[in-house]
């Protein structure tokens, strides 16, 4: 069987790629937030200079099965936090209780320290898997591995020699494709963050 081709994706795509992820992630944090917050998000991956970052997606019959975000994004979370701060203070005003959890806060310092400014001399991969997502009615049909080899290829041609994730530690699924495919847990301490490298 012949599958569909991988396709940079553009801003006329980012209500698709909103919609995907919040089908494809119902209990994430952002989704969580609400479709505003999911996709201003998006949106400011858009926003970064085109040869620092991948956007592209899988469609099937007229639908996006599948997108990926992933690139030299160095400080992407903080220039989602500036540029929709306030946006954001509306947003979980309204949802107090997303700030209450320890998960919701773990998983944003975590976001914090991939996302923040590289110092000089950091260790770990510089080029990021920020996001994968595929749309339910579309899994089992080798998109979410074609996508990440698409994002693989990319770092090689940017010069990389590891490109790096962050996937939820119960996403066995997940885990399992990237171990699959040669990803490697990146253990800091005694507990694993969900933290993962593959050498290029």
């Amino acid at each position: 069987m012949t599958l569909p081709d991988v396709c940079p994706l553009t801003r006329d795509d980012l209500e698709a790629a909103t919609q995907v992820h919040l089908i494809a992630f119902p209990s994430s944090d952002l989704t969580r937030a609400g479709r505003g917050v999911v996709k201003r998000f998006y949106e400011t991956q858009w926003e970064r200079p085109e040869q620092s970052r991948l956007l592209a997606g899988i469609w099937d019959g007229g639908r996006l099965a599948a997108f990926i975000c992933a690139g030299d994004l160095g400080d992407a979370l903080t220039r989602f936090l500036r540029r929709h701060r306030w946006y954001l203070v509306r947003s979980y005003a309204a949802r107090p209780w997303l700030l209450l959890g320890r998960e919701t806060l773990g998983r944003l310092r975590a976001a914090a320290g991939i996302s923040a400014p590289r110092p000089e001399g950091a260790q770990g991969p510089r080029y990021r898997v920020l996001a994968i997502a595929t749309h339910p009615d579309f899994r089992g049909r080798g998109f979410a591995q074609r996508l990440l080899q698409a994002a693989e290829d990319e770092a090689r041609k940017a010069g990389e020699s590891e490109i790096g994730l962050t996937v939820e530690t119960d996403n066995t699924d997940a885990v399992e494709l990237y171990i699959g495919r040669g990803w490697e847990p990146m253990h800091e301490g005694a507990t694993w963050g969900g933290s993962m490298r593959k050498t290029l």
